[in-house]
């Protein structure tokens, strides 16, 4: 982590999850670990959930 608290996520990371600059994260903390969550899978996430819940109602 940078003086400025800026974190680098590994190149094979991005790469893998197709991580950008400037994409931007949901930042959570769990048990003393950092969670990275980028906000458009957050998104397809809620998409998914209202669909189900949708199918309850």
């Amino acid at each position: 982590m940078g003086v400025r608290g800026q974190v680098v996520i590994p190149k094979k990371i991005r790469e893998k999850l197709k991580i950008k600059s400037g994409d931007n994260f949901l930042v959570m903390e769990k048990n003393g670990a950092i969670i990275f969550i980028p906000t458009q899978q957050v998104k397809k996430m809620m998409s998914f959930i209202s669909k189900e819940l949708n199918k309850i109602n």
